[in-house]
C-alpha cells in the first residue's frame, strides 16, 4: 500500500477458487485501518483506465499485472496476516513501524510539518 498526502493506493490481488486471476488497483482513503496481506471483500465500480493526454495509463500499470481500477470502494476485513513465508512476516513488521511512527510524527508535530516528516520515514 502506498501512502499519498490526501488517499492511499493498494494493489489487490483478485482471487477465485484460492488462484489469483487478476489484479485491481484501489485508491482507498489514507488511514484505511487494512495492513499488507489482509484479506478483504471489495465491493464498488470497476473501471478499466483511459488513454488521456497520450499517457496509456492501462499501459502503465499492466507492468504491474493491473487490468483495472477501483475508487473508493466498500471494503470488508475476511482475515488478518496471511503470511507465505517469514519474509512477508517481516514485510509486515516494517509496514507496521513506518505506520506507527507516522501516527506518532502526525500526533507531536505541527500539520503544516508532519507530511515532510511522514515522507522521510
Amino acid at each position: 500500500m502506498e501512502r499519498g498526502f490526501d488517499k492511499s493506493q493498494a494493489t489487490v490481488d483478485v482471487l477465485e477458487n484460492g488462484k489469483t486471476v487478476g489484479r485491481v488497483l484501489i485508491t482507498i482513503d489514507k488511514y484505511s485501518p487494512f495492513v499488507y496481506r489482509d484479506k478483504i471483500a471489495v465491493t464498488g465500480l470497476v473501471e478499466i483506465p483511459e488513454k488521456t493526454n497520450n499517457f496509456d495509463y492501462a499501459g502503465y500499470l499492466s507492468k504491474d499485472g493491473v487490468s483495472a481500477i477501483m475508487s473508493y470502494p466498500q471494503m470488508e476485513l475476511i482475515s488478518q496476516g496471511n503470511y507465505d513465508n517469514v519474509f512477508q512476516k517481516i514485510a509486515q513488521g516494517t509496514y507496521s513501524f513506518k505506520n506507527r511512527m507516522g501516527e506518532t510524527v502526525r500526533k507531536y508535530i505541527p500539520s503544516n510539518l508532519s507530511p515532510i516528516m511522514e515522507g522521510l520515514i
